[in-house]
């Protein structure tokens, strides 16, 4: 699906009704958001579970400056 939105006044953006009802999207529900030069991703957060395992993949390096956003967020877009 290819779709152009606009983002509104308040600087809000509306998601498609296809795209919420592919992915099950419901007012609430949390997505993860990447800034990838000129890609924005987004990915849902459909539990407490999948963001506990997130964060514990985080955890996993010694201190938090030493984090590769860019490899934590490909690896969990690779796992899809």
């Amino acid at each position: 699906m290819n779709e152009i939105i606009e983002v509104n006044e308040e600087n809000k953006i509306k998601l498609p009704l296809e795209v919420r009802e592919e992915f099950g999207l419901e007012p609430g529900t949390k997505l993860l958001i990447k800034a990838e030069p000129p890609y924005i991703l987004l990915k849902p957060i459909s539990d407490k579970q999948d963001l506990l395992e997130y964060l514990d993949e985080i955890e996993e390096k010694e201190e938090p400056g030493e984090i590769d956003w860019d490899e934590v967020i490909y690896s969990e877009l690779e796992k899809d």
